[in-house]
This record gives structure tokens, sequence and C-alpha cells, in this order.
């Protein structure tokens, strides 16, 4: 099965005191009130996760999406049972396993640095979790050279992990979680110490043994490309909290808040601020660079007489500001060639404004260069600039 259900999730790392003696008083002390200054803290310490929700259903393969720090490992340790949980609860299948020691919850962890036995053989590290259990020599054999297959390994099974290439150590540590078959995979940024080529062919090969095992994999990672291309759906999070989850498709097209829409993208989504909103009768308009667009009937549901007039953020994606036609005139800055995506960056009174196009057929740009730009107000997105919440 593999249904994982996380309820309310906490985690507080108590103050850590440095010691007097070799820092001096007043170094100790300071190093306590920094801690202290943490965006999220409590009396009892630094508050890591903080009321994690989620359920994930068998099967599912789904990406925590965030930056470094918050908190997607450390969902992921207590998940495993490497972290102890300071509050909610952890089912599996139905089952609470927080209090069950690691090796008993049936889940398999891929760290981000192997974490291979390096006098050990390939084939002995994979055998290794089996042995634990006991199982004939015969099936163990059996388990260990049919994950080899699976991940291309069969040739390297008698070399020890220093005669090998990083791409070729990640495959060995996955081949050693994968024999278990644990209703459970977890993943902790495991490429992230792999270049840009290997790291595309490995996303791949996970991909590849999530559709022929159809076991839940819950994955970690800081890149959003990487996410987008491995999730069913994808979890933003931020200070141990979730942001927003959905499809990739969801988080694209509609952010839930200023910080989904800014954080997930690349390049990120252009952000105007303190965009007036206006009634007109009986539709709405906005007043963007001097031009005044009509709102789409769907843009506008839930305003009220009382919208009228308040300032909002306008943010529109990269991706659907049209080149060379259109309603405004901007100045090409800069330009960044992305193989066949060409990114614009672009200047109207005074603002910067991203575009991404097609690289063919658009010609050579030179900086200064006046190019028409159009922008569709059904791509608009408005955001209370207060509580960064998505308007609709």
């Amino acid at each position: 099965m593999g249904d994982l259900s996380l309820r309310g999730l906490v985690k507080v790392y108590p103050y850590t005191k440095a010691s007097g003696r070799i820092f001096g008083r007043k170094q100790a002390k300071a190093a306590l009130e920094q801690q202290k200054r943490q965006p999220y803290t409590t009396d009892e310490g630094v508050l890591a996760v903080r009321g994690f929700s989620l359920d994930v259903a068998g099967g599912e393969f789904v990406v925590l999406l965030g930056p470094s720090g918050c908190g997607k490992s450390t969902v992921l340790r207590m998940i495993a049972g490497l972290e102890s949980v300071s509050a909610g609860d952890i089912l599996l299948d139905g089952r609470s396993i927080v209090d069950m020691p690691p090796e008993q919850r049936d889940i398999a962890m891929i760290f981000q640095n192997y974490s291979l036995y390096p006098n050990y053989t390939v084939y002995e590290n994979m055998a290794f979790p089996l042995k634990n259990q006991h199982l004939p020599r015969a099936q163990i054999d059996s388990l260990v050279r049919e994950a080899a297959s699976l991940l291309e390994l069969e040739g390297l099974l008698d070399r020890r992990p220093k005669d090998l290439s990083g791409g070729q150590r990640q495959r060995a540590a996955i081949g050693r979680a994968l024999v278990r078959r644990p209703r459970l995979f977890l993943m902790d940024e495991p490429f992230s110490n792999l270049d840009a080529t290997l790291r595309q062919k490995l996303r791949q090969v996970v991909k590849g043994l999530h559709w022929k095992l159809g076991t839940t994999f819950l994955y970690v990672t800081h890149d959003q490309m990487e996410a987008f291309a491995l999730g069913d759906r994808v979890v933003v999070m931020r200070h141990g909290a979730v942001e927003q989850a959905g499809t990739p498709q969801e988080l694209f097209n509609c952010p839930a808040n200023l910080y989904t829409a800014s954080f997930v993208g690349a390049p990120p989504m252009n952000l105007v601020e303190d965009v007036p909103l206006q009634k007109r009768g009986d539709s709405w308009q906005v007043s963007l660079y001097g031009h005044s667009y009509v709102l789409p009937r769907g843009k506008c549901a839930g305003l009220t007489g009382r919208d009228h007039g308040r300032q909002v953020t306008l943010g529109i994606r990269s991706a659907y500001v049209a080149v060379g036609a259109g309603e405004l005139e901007a100045t090409v800055d800069f330009w960044e060639v992305m193989g066949a995506e060409l990114h614009l960056h672009l200047r109207i009174a005074g603002a910067a404004l991203t575009a991404v196009a097609p690289a063919a057929g658009l010609g050579v740009f030179a900086r200064g260069q006046k190019v028409a730009v159009g922008l569709p107000p059904k791509r608009f997105h408005l955001f209370d600039p207060k509580t960064e919440e998505r308007i609709l």
C-alpha cells in the first residue's frame, strides 16, 4: 500500500549553549541570542517544522520543494525515525509509526552522500540489508541481481565504491534501498552532488523505477526543475510549513500566494506592486505601465465595491509576455540564450520585465533596442500585498 499521512508535525530543536570556557561569556551569550532571533522560535528552542500536514496516496510520487533550511530533510528524517517528533503523528497504512524503531518501519531512505560501506563491493552493499533479515542466500542473490539489472549495475557488482563514478555510487545506493522492496522510499536530495547530465539521467532512472514498482516515493529537493520533472505532486515549503501543494501545472498557473509565485518558475514571475484596482461599470480594470487592462470575469470573482481603488500586487509569468507585438514599448537591457529559449530582460517606465520566447525567429537584439510587448489580462495574477494571498 504505502499510504502516508502526516498530521500536524512539529519539530523543535533546543537552543545550543556555547561553552563560556571556550568562547568566552559574551560570545556564548551572543550565539544564544542569535538563535532566538530565528524566524520561528519558542521558549524551548527553534521551530524547524511547524504544523506540517500532508496525505500521500499509495504509489504516489510527491516532492518536497523549498530553499535550504526550510525543514524538508527534517520532515524526511522524522518519517524515517532518525529524528524524534516534538508533536503530531505519522501514519503509514493507517498505523501510527511515531514510537516505532526505524528498523521496524519498512521504510528505505536514500541520502545525499551515498552512505556506502567503502570496504564492501557493490554486491555486498546491496545484499547487506537482506543479510540482516536473515534471508536465504539464493533469495538474496536473486533480489540483488534483479535490482542490479534495473539499475544497469550488472557489470559493477564486484567493484568497491572508490572505483565507481558519482552516478554509479548513487545507483548502488538506490539499489541497496530497492532490494528491500519497502512500502515507502524517502530520497533526500540524492543527486545534488552530481553534474547536470548525470542528474538528468538518474532522474529518468528513478522515474522509471517508480512506474515499474508502483511504490510510494517522497523526494526532497531545492531544484524546482527536478521537482517538476519527477513529482506527481509538489509541496512548496517555507520556514517549516506548507505554502502550497499541487501538481506542477497548478503551482505554475495558479500560485496560492506571492511566495509560491516568486519561488516557482524560471525565470521568476514578474511582480508589480501598488497596482490600483478600479471598477468601471460592470467590469474591473487595472492600470499597468500607463495602460488600462480590463480583467476577465474569472479574475474578479469575490470582488466588491469596497475593492475599488484598492492597491494589489500584480504578477504575470515571463512565458506569457508577448514579444514583437503589443500595446507597450520596452527597452532591452540584456538577454540570455537558454538553448531553444531566449530570456529577454526588459525595462518599461523604469521597471524590470522579463519575457521568455523561442530563440528561433526573433532575430538579434541590441542593448537599448526598443521592442513591442503585449500583456494578456487572462494571464494576470492578483495578490493581496498584506496577506500575500492570491485574490480570486
